[in-house]
């Protein structure tokens, strides 16, 4: 006989018969105990994928660049649930050259 037991059900359950469901965003373990010996797994639920996002940002002021010279950027998303971050993949390089 085989026992299903989840630390943090508020993020996932499982049931008698081992199927899991994700409840919410986070991480825990989902323990399976067969007679004595128990194997554990850690299930990580993400957050509903953001369809859309906008952004309204036009400028930054940063010191420390030297004059004329050619950086690159990325940017990336995030979404915070709770005290933990999950990033989405990185944007296209962008290259500004700054000014003389």
């Amino acid at each position: 006989m085989l026992t299903y037991k989840s630390t943090k059900t508020s993020v996932a359950k499982v049931s008698s018969k081992g199927k899991i469901v994700a409840v919410a965003p986070g991480s825990c373990k989902i323990s399976v105990k067969s007679q004595g010996v128990t194997s554990n797994i850690t299930v990580i639920v993400l957050p509903n994928k953001v369809k859309t996002v906008a952004s309204d940002f036009s400028s930054a002021n940063i010191i420390q660049l030297k004059k004329g010279t050619m950086y690159k950027f990325r940017v990336r998303g995030f979404v915070k649930s709770g005290s933990k971050k999950y990033y989405g993949e990185f944007g296209k390089t962008y290259k500004l050259k700054t000014n003389k």
